[in-house]
C-alpha cells in the first residue's frame, strides 16, 4: 500500500456563495411590508367590527324608544324644534365609534410593538456584541435565527468575527515567536561579549567568528520578517518582465551546490530544452528558488539527490524542487507554509532556520499570480511545486528591448 500523501494549498479566496441569500419572501423589506398590512387590515377590521356593533345596538335602542311614537308626535316634535331622540342617537354613535377607534388603536400599538421586538431585537443584540467586541472582547457571536437580511447581517459579522480572532491570534503567535528566535542568538552574543569584557575568553578568532555568525542570523531574521511583511501587506515591488525559467533554474541550482557537496547530496536538474519565458521577478523567483533547494538539502540526509524539474502546465510553466528526505507527516502538511513552523521540533535554528522560507516562498508565488503546492511521501521524501503564468508576446518584447542606460 502507497503511503503518498497529497496535499494541495490554493490562493485565499473568499466565495460568495458563503453567505445565505436573501429570497423576496425571507427578506426584511418584505416582513416589514408585511408587518404593516397586518397592522392597518387589524386596526381598520377592529373599528369597523366594533362601529358596526356599536352603531346597530344603538339604532336598534333608538328605533325601540321611538317605536311608540306616533307620526303624529314625531312630526309636532319636529315642528316644535325638538330633536332630542336624534341627537341622543348621534351621541352614542359618536362615542360608539370612539371606542372603536381607541380599542383599534390599542390593538394596532400592541401588534406594532410586538413585530418590531421581534424583527428589531437582532439587530438590538448585534449592537451589543458590537459594542462589547469594541472593548476587546474578540469572543462575541450573535445567534442566526432568520435567512433574511438581518440573518445575513449576523452571519457576515460572525465571519468577521471569526477573521479578526485569526488575525488576533496570529499576531500574538506572531510576537512570541520572534521574542523567541531573537532571544537566542541575542543571549548567545550577549554571553561572548560577557566572557570578552571578564577577561574569561580572549578575541580569538573563533569567539569572533562566533559573535559574528549570530549578527548574521539576527539580520537574515529581520530580512526575512521584512519581505514577508512587505508581500502580505501588498508593498513589495515587484520588477516583473519575460525571463528564462532555465536560467533561473540553473542558477539558483549552482549556488546551491557547495552545502549540497558538503552533505555528498546529489543535484539534478530535468527541464525540456525549449521553454517558454514566465512573467516574473527575477530576483524574487531566485529567491524562491534558494529557499526550496536550502529546506531540501536540510531535509535531505547524507548522500540523497534532489532534483530540480520544470514543464509547461497549460498557460502556466511548472517547477517541482524533489527531495529524498524523511517526508512530512499528513498532520503536518497544512502548516509547512506558516510561519515560524517546523514540521519537526526537535531541529536546531542553525539546521532547520527560523521557519520563515517556506511562508516567504508561499506568499512571493500568490504576488506573481501563481500556485504552489507541496505532495509528500513518508519515509521517501517530499515534492514542493509552484507556477508562474508564461509571458505574451507584449511582455516578451518589452523585455528584450535595450534600455536608455544600455
Amino acid at each position: 500500500m502507497s503511503n503518498s500523501l497529497h496535499f494541495r494549498l490554493p490562493p485565499r479566496t473568499l466565495t460568495p456563495g458563503s453567505v445565505p441569500l436573501v429570497s423576496l419572501f425571507n427578506s426584511l423589506r418584505f416582513r416589514l411590508l408585511l408587518m404593516l398590512a397586518t397592522v392597518v387590515i387589524v386596526t381598520v377590521g377592529i373599528a369597523a367590527l366594533v362601529g358596526s356593533w356599536a352603531i346597530t345596538n344603538q339604532f336598534e335602542s333608538y328605533l325601540k324608544e321611538g317605536g311608540t311614537m306616533s307620526v303624529r308626535c314625531f312630526d309636532l316634535a319636529v315642528a316644535s324644534g325638538t330633536r332630542m331622540g336624534e341627537d341622543v342617537f348621534i351621541r352614542s354613535v359618536n362615542r360608539s365609534l370612539l371606542t372603536a377607534i381607541i380599542a383599534a388603536g390599542a390593538v394596532a400599538t400592541i401588534l406594532t410593538l410586538t413585530l418590531a421586538r421581534r424583527i428589531l431585537g437582532p439587530v438590538s443584540a448585534l449592537t451589543q456584541a458590537v459594542r462589547r467586541m469594541e472593548t476587546g472582547d474578540l469572543r462575541q457571536r450573535v445567534k442566526v435565527e432568520t435567512t433574511d437580511e438581518l440573518g445575513v447581517l449576523a452571519h457576515a459579522f460572525n465571519a468577521m468575527a471569526d477573521g479578526l480572532a485569526r488575525t488576533e491570534q496570529l499576531r500574538r503567535q506572531l510576537v512570541t515567536d520572534v521574542a523567541h528566535e531573537l532571544r537566542t542568538p541575542l543571549t548567545n552574543i550577549q554571553g561572548y561579549i560577557e566572557a570578552l569584557q571578564d577577561g574569561v575568553a580572549d578575541p580569538s578568532p573563533i569567539v569572533l567568528d562566533s559573535i559574528h555568525e549570530e549578527a548574521m542570523l539576527l539580520n537574515r531574521l529581520v530580512e526575512d520578517l521584512q519581505d514577508l511583511a512587505l508581500v502580505e501587506a501588498g508593498q513589495l515591488k515587484l520588477v516583473r518582465q519575460a525571463v528564462a525559467p532555465a536560467d533561473l533554474i540553473l542558477r539558483a541550482v549552482t549556488s546551491m551546490q557547495s552545502p549540497a557537496a558538503d552533505k555528498e547530496i546529489v543535484l539534478q536538474v530535468e527541464m525540456p530544452e525549449a521553454l517558454p519565458r514566465v512573467y516574473a521577478d527575477r530576483e524574487r523567483i531566485g529567491q524562491v528558488l534558494h529557499n526550496l533547494l536550502d529546506n531540501a538539502i536540510t531535509h535531505t540526509p547524507a548522500a540523497g539527490k534532489i532534483s530540480v524539474s520544470a514543464r509547461v502546465s497549460g498557460p502556466e510553466v511548472e517547477v517541482s524542487v524533489q527531495d529524498s528526505g524523511s517526508g512530512i507527516a499528513y498532520q503536518d502538511l497544512p502548516n509547512v507554509f506558516e510561519r515560524f513552523y517546523r514540521a519537526d521540533r526537535s531541529r536546531a535554528r542553525a539546521t532547520g532556520g527560523f521557519g520563515l522560507g517556506l511562508a516567504i516562498v508561499k506568499q512571493l508565488i500568490e504576488a506573481h499570480g501563481g500556485r504552489v503546492w507541496v505532495r509528500s511521501t513518508v519515509g521517501v521524501g517530499s515534492t514542493f511545486l509552484f507556477t508562474l503564468p508564461i509571458a505574451s508576446a507584449p511582455e516578451t518584447a518589452q523585455s528584450q528591448r535595450p534600455s536608455a542606460s544600455e
